[in-house]
């Protein structure tokens, strides 16, 4: 892949975690605790994914393009 495509990728992706975000916000408004884990819970599973299975691999490839590393300094 080249950084030029990593770079376009990592950016769709930050987009993509800021709306799961959002949508974590939502569900914590949700007034039933069952309700919010059963929402919730899927949720996780879809940022995990995004980090594990998408980012992770474009990281190890383009460390550079690390969010972690980019909010560190």
């Amino acid at each position: 892949m080249t950084r030029d495509t990593a770079v376009a990728l990592m950016d769709i992706y930050d987009r993509v975690g800021q709306l799961f975000n959002e949508a974590t916000a939502v569900i914590a408004r949700e007034a039933n605790p069952d309700e919010q884990k059963k929402l919730r819970r899927p949720l996780g599973q879809l940022m995990i994914s995004l980090y594990a299975d998408v980012q992770r691999p474009i990281i190890k490839e383009f460390p550079e393009l690390d969010p972690d590393r980019q909010n560190k300094g």
